[in-house]
């Protein structure tokens, strides 16, 4: 059995977590995850920049998660 991490896709279902709500004004379009699953596959170009996108959000998180940890919500909210 291999231990570790497995690739984020393996670790979520395609569902989203909740509904959202945009408040701009605009244009927006949407695939189907399997399209996009093909896209990604198909072109390191695309496989790369998921990667560093995954990457910077989940800097953001620890560092959310740092701040939440160590100031107070007064503190965090000043900013």
């Amino acid at each position: 059995m291999r231990r570790g991490l497995q690739p984020a896709q393996r670790q979520v279902s395609h569902k989203a977590f909740g509904r959202y709500i945009v408040q701009m004004v605009g244009a927006a379009s949407r695939i189907a995850v399997e399209r996009f699953e093909e896209a990604r596959n198909g072109r390191p170009g695309i496989r790369q920049l998921m990667r560093n996108y995954g990457e910077v959000l989940l800097a953001q998180t620890f560092q959310t998660v740092s701040c939440n940890a160590v100031h107070l919500v007064e503190a965090r909210c000043c900013r």
